[in-house]
């Protein structure tokens, strides 16, 4: 199951948790997210080898179906996700605002801080360099915050907005596929998503196929990523798209800092990272071009490239 798809249904069951278990409790800290930096436009990934040479700024899909209070309310999301340097105090400010992207941007920091664990709790080789061991000392700091402690405050801002939440325009968009649907729903849903412009939500759109209800095997253009080098493939392109859509992808970037972390991948941003993890074997031309035909989709909003035919 993709990331969104299972941290949107962990939201709908808890709902029901936290009516039951946190009837009057409040959503917590009330301290926001703190320390910033300065960040440059990300780059829009070039299916060249010389990609070093060849960025351009982004060009951030334009929201043309959510109100420009909750357009507001993601920019403001996105920019504290991508400044955050204490993931507790980010899920604390963002799990105010859950009606309007919070839910989801407090999840998406959660996840991240789970895969961090994941790895270090892995019986795989851990990475051992200096930049590495340096990359895991930086994480560490920044998820100063328990799985346990994200749901008890997931729970709790819930319970706070259950009359609220499905107003949610990323909720709402990334629920629907957990049931299964026919393809002009997965489409209906395509479409949202793609209206949203939202960097985070969007990654559910490689997870919309119809005939698999929780979403399991990514889809892009014709091709199913079944394989787990094919979907290494997906996951690594999509860390690019993310970047040319808003995301902070430099030196101290969550997603850096993963890369050289886990896989002892370590680069000035997510994309030198990945050059340098994928250069020997030459998959990094692939994954450059399969982003860049993730992004002109995107942008040209191509809903149909996300959802089988038949």
């Amino acid at each position: 199951m993709n990331r969104l798809h299972a941290l949107a249904a962990v939201g709908a069951v808890a709902v029901v948790v936290a009516i039951a278990l946190y009837p009057s409790q409040s959503a917590g800290d009330s301290q926001t997210s703190s320390g910033t930096r300065e960040t440059t436009a990300p780059a829009t990934v070039e299916a060249s080898p010389a990609f070093n040479e060849q960025r351009l700024n982004s060009e951030p899909v334009a929201s043309s179906s959510a109100s420009p209070e909750t357009r507001q309310a993601l920019e403001t999301l996105l920019r504290q996700l991508n400044d955050a340097r204490s993931y507790r105090q980010f899920i604390a400010a963002a799990l105010k605002d859950a009606p309007r992207g919070g839910f989801i941007y407090a999840a998406e920091a959660s996840q991240q801080c789970d895969k961090f664990q994941s790895a270090r709790d892995s019986t795989k080789p851990q990475a051992t360099s200096n930049q590495a061991l340096q990359s895991a000392a930086l994480l560490e700091a920044r998820c100063d915050i328990t799985s346990d402690e994200f749901f008890e405050r997931l729970s709790a801002a819930l319970s706070a907005e259950k009359a609220t939440l499905n107003s949610d325009p990323l909720f709402a968009m990334l629920v629907p596929n957990s049931s299964g649907k026919s393809r002009e729903d997965s489409l209906r849903q395509a479409r949202a998503l793609l209206d949203s412009g939202d960097p985070i939500a969007m990654e559910s759109l490689v997870h919309l196929d119809f005939r698999d209800p929780i979403g399991e095997t990514p889809y892009f253009d014709g091709h199913h990523y079944r394989s787990p080098a094919d979907r290494d493939l997906m996951d690594d392109a999509w860390l690019l798209v993310e970047c040319s859509l808003g995301l902070v992808c430099d030196a101290e970037a969550t997603q850096t800092l993963l890369l050289c972390a886990t896989r002892d991948w370590c680069g000035s941003d997510v994309a030198e990272a990945l050059q340098i993890g994928r250069g020997p074997d030459g998959t990094f031309v692939q994954v450059q071009t399969l982003a860049n035909s993730l992004l002109s989709a995107i942008r040209s909003k191509r809903a149909a490239a996300f959802v089988p035919a038949s």
